[in-house]
């Protein structure tokens, strides 16, 4: 039945320009420099505290962990005493239904109705009344050809919606196609108030479908996320900038095989996914007593099951399934030439006793731990000097339910730093795909002087009011690819760190050859991309392109501070779409606090040769603010074909320049004198990268889950002996 009050408002297509780059005087250095920073301070000795160090997998040398003094804390946002967990309340026809959980991600499949869905925890909106405010629909549409994932330009989806009387009864339904998408993929559209279908009428619920595919080799929709049967808009994030309630679907993809793919097989007996190597042995989680109830605790099922399964390291290696459940565990090491795999209804659910979660020092190059100095809490998927691990899945969940270690941090209850999602130290050849990840108590995905480090395919779901929930923080790591991942966040959705003043500078080592590509955020208070502002090892050779932000802080922001020390230096971002910014560029060389009193007032950080080209940003409130350093002026900043286009209330200064040198090309608004126009076109690298060149291979996870008892090990028996 037609519907003579809805209307369907056309949105803004987002355009991406491509220019190829050459600028002599702003080129890059394809090799950065690996040695320590130069510094004649030398932090003195402190007592060294007392820890138990984690040790990963049977054969695997334990971390070191030096004691550092300690001091004051990092760069965290002030509480906020009006913090406090909602669940989702029980609401009934005729209102609109509140969400569960946001529908992103890829290659994802809902979970089962007998199964309970994870809650996501969200902060309480400020904005009355909700159901006079816009819904806007936000979603990628990809085309999977192989192995590999390229955005289909000019697809369409159809938005589904049935609205019901006073009495619940359904009255009417109607439907309206969004705009084509744009060069990323990526569609907006945005229809009429929930409470714009007459006096009488409210919505009951939307789908979206894929409508159609103008890419002539990729044509053929798949029904991954529900892309054929209809994907209901079931989570929305109240943009406050923007006033609008804004969802998020999960990722639709189109094919060019014959067979539409499909992330269920036939029976649920087994699934392929794709790795970096394949394993030779498998077992189940339930074959070492694991229960996934949601309530028995499975963390000794873990241990014992990793234990068992790490003597096949030098034999093809093995993988660890996590069926079907909702699986209550506390912290646990991975091992390596391991992979730890989660069912796409697998739920693992980290547990809220503080004894489940070992204490561990301080990381070397911070000296002190963010929260509580004294040291930090494990991360919940962990491991130490491994070779080879991979936790991926068929976009499993892993809930952290952060909820009570944000009310401890807020209530300054913490006694140890909280704990990471997932964390590898001293690891090379690391996977991490294929999951969603909600709720963390802290940082989301931490490699921390790693190597070889492929993050892809993630969706990381926080409420933007959550203290310290980075999405992904490659730290003091090198030769390091994330992309095709959405993050909504209460911090950066991506944080390149390298340590922490003088314990950065005496560790050393760099984050460098870091690639970031299709890669979406969402963060009110942060940025997209952050560099530092711990860098204090270096930060060198970023190449960003890709990038899509909405009601995000701001676009790349660097971040330091006079003790850092250290360097940014050969950071390139191209190919940017902005939508409702606070920032387009920011830069700042005042940022955060110290671990301690014993930085050194002399380091000074290095930061130069900053590339940026091809931005589309609009609704944005300050083009840039970029401050350096007194007499440690941030220079090379090309900045070339940008547009932004301004909020109705923009500040008056739209380019705030301090201590900054540069040049810049077609770019409005107008930059500041500091960044004077020339022809120029800023440079990107064509080169490749050697994570470029891993490629994936596809494996297969049994999914019988029938006991393995006639392989030779007593699995009971093993679980009784970690008692």
């Amino acid at each position: 039945m037609a519907l003579t009050h809805f209307f369907c408002a056309a949105s803004i297509l987002l355009s991406s320009l491509l220019v190829i780059a050459s600028a002599a005087d702003y080129g890059y250095e394809p090799k950065p420099d690996t040695v320590k920073p130069e510094t004649s301070y030398v932090p003195a000795p402190k007592p060294k505290p007392t820890y138990d160090t984690p040790n990963s997998g049977h054969d695997q040398p334990k971390a070191s962990y030096p004691g550092y003094g300690y001091g004051k804390k990092s760069d965290l946002p002030k509480p906020k005493p009006d913090f406090k967990y909602n669940p989702k309340p029980n609401v009934g026809l005729p209102k609109v239904t509140i969400p569960k959980i946001p529908n992103h991600g890829y290659h994802y499949i809902p979970l089962p109705h007998h199964l309970p869905k994870p809650k996501l925890s969200h902060g309480k909106p400020g904005y009355e009344p909700e159901s006079l405010l816009p819904i806007c629909v936000e979603g990628l549409i990809l085309c999977k050809s192989g192995s590999n994932y390229i955005p289909v330009e000019g697809a369409k989806v159809r938005i589904a919606c049935t609205g019901v009387d006073k009495n619940g009864n359904e009255a009417t339904h109607f439907s309206c196609l969004t705009d084509a998408a744009d060069a990323h993929g990526y569609y907006f559209k945005t229809l009429f108030p929930s409470g714009g279908l007459g006096h009488n009428l409210k919505l009951k619920e939307c789908k979206a479908y894929l409508e159609n595919s103008p890419m002539e080799t990729c044509k053929i929709p798949t029904d991954v996320n529900n892309g054929i049967n209809g994907a209901l808009l079931s989570s929305y994030h109240v943009l406050g900038n923007k006033n609008i309630k804004l969802y998020s679907m999960r990722t639709f993809f189109y094919t060019s095989e014959t067979t539409p793919t499909s992330t269920t097989p036939p029976g649920g007996a087994s699934t392929e996914y794709q790795a970096i190597n394949c394993r030779k042995h498998s077992a189940v989680l339930t074959d070492f007593g694991g229960v996934g109830d949601g309530k028995t605790p499975n963390t000794k099922a873990f241990k014992a099951a990793i234990a068992e399964l790490s003597q096949y390291a030098s034999d093809g290696g093995a993988q660890l399934i996590v069926p079907p459940g909702r699986w209550l565990t506390g912290s646990f090491n991975l091992s390596s030439h391991f992979t730890l795999f989660l069912h796409k209804d697998a739920v693992l659910l980290a547990s809220q006793d503080e004894a489940e979660w070992p204490a561990f020092p301080p990381l070397p190059s911070y000296g002190v731990g963010r929260d509580e100095h004294a040291g930090r809490f494990s991360s919940l998927i962990f491991g130490t000097h491994l070779t080879d691990v991979v936790v991926t899945g068929n976009n499993g969940t892993i809930d952290g339910q952060g909820a009570v270690w944000w009310d401890k941090f807020h209530q300054k209850k913490l006694k140890l730093t909280r704990p990471y999602l997932i964390e590898f130290l001293y690891s090379d050849q690391v996977q991490i795909s294929n999951l969603t990840l909600i709720n963390s108590p802290s940082w989301n995905v931490h490699p921390t002087y790693c190597s070889n480090v492929l993050i892809q395919w993630l969706t990381i779901l926080a409420p933007v009011d959550s203290p310290n929930t980075d999405g992904i923080n490659p730290d003091s790591s090198s030769n390091v690819r994330i992309e095709d991942s959405f993050v909504v966040s209460g911090d950066d959705c991506i944080a390149v760190k390298s340590g922490w003043d003088e314990y950065g500078i005496k560790f050393g080592r760099p984050t460098q050859h870091l690639v970031i590509r299709r890669f979406t955020c969402i963060s009110p208070d942060s940025a997209t991309i952050a560099l530092g502002s711990e860098m204090s090892g270096g930060i060198q050779d970023v190449r960003a392109e890709d990038i899509t932000a909405l009601g995000t802080q701001s676009g790349v922001r660097i971040k330091t501070a006079v003790g850092r020390g250290a360097y940014v230096k050969d950071i390139f971002v191209r190919r940017m779409t902005l939508k409702t910014m606070k920032y387009a560029f920011w830069m700042t060389g005042s940022y955060g606090s110290h671990p301690d009193t014993g930085y050194d007032p002399k380091a000074l950080p290095e930061i130069k040769r900053i590339s940026y080209k091809d931005i589309v940003a609009e609704n944005v409130t300050y083009s840039a603010r970029l401050e350096g350093i007194e007499n440690d002026p941030f220079t090379g900043i090309c900045i070339s074909n940008v547009n932004i286009s301004l909020t109705q209330k923009p500040m008056e200064l739209q380019w705030n320049c301090t201590d900054i040198q540069g040049v810049s090309s077609k770019v409005t608004p107008q930059p500041c004198s500091a960044l004077p126009e020339k022809s120029i076109e800023c440079p990107f690298p064509e080169d490749r990268l050697p994570i470029d060149d891993v490629k994936l291979q596809t494996c297969s996870a049994s999914g019988s889950y029938a006991s393995h008892a006639d392989e030779g090990y007593d699995a009971k028996a093993l679980l009784r002996s970690q008692e």
